[in-house]
């Protein structure tokens, strides 16, 4: 089930952001406590979005610089709001829509 969570995830966002607002990632040990949420009874399968935040251009620079941006939880972390905040609702919405129509 989780797997298929991902791929309609994966599919309503690209209808909706474009195929090449998504970026597919290996899966990483991170240390988020969201993981233990489906791990409780009843299990209720999840999947996590990750999603972009920062100007494209300082992301542009940095990646060619070979440079590290300020990560989520450091205090020079500079995310859009705007723009952060209109596509993560489209996305979560389109994956609720879509989830809502099964």
């Amino acid at each position: 089930m989780r797997s298929y969570l991902i791929r309609m995830a994966c599919l309503a966002n690209k209808k909706v952001l474009g195929e090449k607002a998504l970026v597919e990632v290996p899966p990483v040990m991170g240390g988020e406590d969201f993981a233990l949420y489906s791990r409780v009874e009843p299990r209720i399968p999840s999947t996590l979005l990750w999603l972009g935040a920062v100007d494209p251009k300082v992301y542009a620079k940095a990646k060619k610089e070979g440079k590290n941006l300020p990560t989520l939880h450091s205090s020079k972390f500079a995310p859009l709001p705007k723009e952060t905040l209109s596509t993560g609702v489209t996305a979560m919405t389109a994956v609720v829509e879509n989830l809502l129509s099964l």
